[in-house]
């Protein structure tokens, strides 16, 4: 497939962190429309990230300070690091292979009956990519996937609502899921070599007058960290289900969580602007920033794509 040309990496400087009177940093005041899939590129020492809508996927260096990004030309879902080189990225239907100058992309794989568009995806510990889609008008039209290391797309769940976060145990014998409409955090029984999931309970139940659950980190204690959609905060769950901490965040739309840094004991927390009022944004003008905290555990560090 002939590639499509892009317009390389800006870089910019930005302000340095700085510190939050609730705790932890602002370590970016992006402004993003909706600002997802964090997640931490050890080669280059940064976090990548997305903005869905404007179609960017963005390189965060916190010690520069300073950001690069990239336009890809359409509505951008997750990124990932590709062990072959460059990035991987969900885009409406496709997932797009892009190069690491960011000068052009190439089409991978399609994802047939993908509802309106991608959305969150992560790869497993056999660096298999795993991304689901979403219904844009409240149906439940899309699905889970799972692209294998010969690209071949691998339908796993159907009638998905908005799929969100992954997350597997240390075990390599459970995998985690968020499927945001149904309010819960559910637990598959997960072949580590296939990489088929079966078995799907209930793990944790939110509130819905509380918020929704959205994106989802593990640390190496295989505690959930799930970042909630209109709660303002990022909910810490022992492997039973349990509640056992919370971290404030000053955004109420928290829409993804991820572990970083030298000794992968930070967290980074996406936020997104989208559907918010003039006089929500009045109250929570941080909405769509980048914020950083100090986990007090360990994460643990995310897998390249091995197609």
């Amino acid at each position: 497939m002939k590639p499509v040309e892009l317009p390389g990496w800006v870089t910019e400087a930005i302000a340095p962190p700085r510190p939050l009177d609730t705790g932890g940093e602002l370590l970016w005041e992006a402004g993003a429309t909706l600002a997802e899939g964090p997640l931490w590129e050890e080669k280059t020492g940064s976090l990548l990230l997305v903005d869905i809508p404007a179609g960017k996927v963005h390189r965060l260096q916190p010690d520069a300070p300073s950001v690069s990004s990239l336009e890809v030309g359409a509505p951008v879902s997750s990124v990932i690091p590709r062990a072959a080189g460059g990035l991987v990225v969900t885009m409406i239907d496709t997932l797009v292979s892009v190069d690491d100058d960011g000068k052009s992309r190439i089409d991978l794989a399609r994802f047939e009956g993908a509802g309106d568009r991608m959305n969150d995806a992560k790869c497993d510990p056999k660096g298999r990519l795993y991304a689901g889609s979403m219904s844009t008008s409240g149906g439940f039209t899309g699905s889970l996937y799972r692209v294998d290391a010969n690209l071949e797309v691998v339908a796993l769940v159907s009638e998905v609502g908005i799929s969100n976060g992954l997350a597997w145990s240390s075990d390599r014998l459970s995998m985690y899921y968020i499927d945001t409409p149904l309010g819960t955090v559910d637990r598959f029984s997960y072949d580590p070599g296939t990489g088929d999931i079966s078995d799907r309970t209930v793990v944790v139940r939110i509130d819905p007058g509380f918020g929704a659950p959205d994106g989802m980190c593990v640390d190496t204690e295989d505690h959930l960290w799930v970042a909630i959609w209109g709660g303002g905060v990022v909910l810490r769950y022992d492997p039973a289900g349990v509640l056992v901490g919370e971290l404030e965040v000053p955004a109420p739309r928290v829409t993804s969580c991820c572990f970083g840094g030298d000794d992968y004991d930070e967290l980074y927390v996406t936020t997104a602007r989208e559907g918010m009022s003039d006089g929500e944004l009045d109250r929570f003008p941080l909405s769509g920033s980048v914020f950083r905290f100090s986990a007090g555990v360990v994460g643990t560090p995310p897998v390249a794509f091995v197609g």
